[in-house]
């Protein structure tokens, strides 16, 4: 996974698992970021809440595990941070091939993922008919942290990297934010 390729995709948001969603939406409210309602989706195991504005692309959605569920699953396996990608895309058959040279496997639970053994995040694959993006991004790029390797993904709207590091971050602005930041995790 050391090449730059190009995908039409764009990313829709940033999916973060956090503990204690009200921690992590003061977090934001801090930043100045706009912060939608918060709700409940018992069928999912989780409470919600997306930041910035419907009109947006690349927003962040804070999840809390409130139940039994994958959410909870990926909580415990994996603690607190970034859980997936939502893309939005134009044709997902073109998308799956494209993503399947790059080692991206759909995921065996949901038909509309994909995973790939080295990166820390999953990919939520949406068709969408249309303009595929909405407005200005909240989140310009993300740098997703992969067990040794690298590479790039140009979507319309955000960078998104995937890079051997700690952590993973975002950029809001002009300023990088680490993923557990948001995640409200503390060293």
């Amino acid at each position: 996974m050391n090449d730059v390729f190009l995908f039409s995709a764009v990313l829709d948001h940033v999916a973060i698992l956090v503990q204690d969603l009200s921690t992590a939406v003061k977090r934001c409210q801090v930043l100045g970021l706009s912060i939608q309602s918060i709700d409940d989706f018992p069928s999912e195991g989780t409470r919600e809440c997306y930041v910035g504005n419907i009109e947006q692309s690349a927003r962040i959605l804070l999840m809390q595990a409130i139940g039994p569920g994958p959410y909870l699953s990926a909580l415990e396996r994996r603690g607190p941070g970034l859980h997936h990608l939502g893309l939005n895309v134009a044709s997902k058959n073109d998308f799956f091939g494209n993503m399947a040279s790059q080692g991206w496997k759909p995921h065996p639970k949901a038909s509309d993922w994909l995973m790939h053994a080295d990166a820390r995040v999953l990919l939520e694959i949406r068709e969408i008919l249309g303009d595929l993006a909405r407005g200005t991004p909240v989140v310009e790029e993300i740098q997703v942290a992969l067990k040794p390797g690298g590479s790039t993904l140009a979507s319309p709207c955000a960078e998104i990297l995937f890079e051997a590091r700690k952590d993973s971050w975002l950029r809001i602005g002009k300023q990088d934010y680490p993923i557990s930041h948001f995640a409200c995790i503390t060293d």
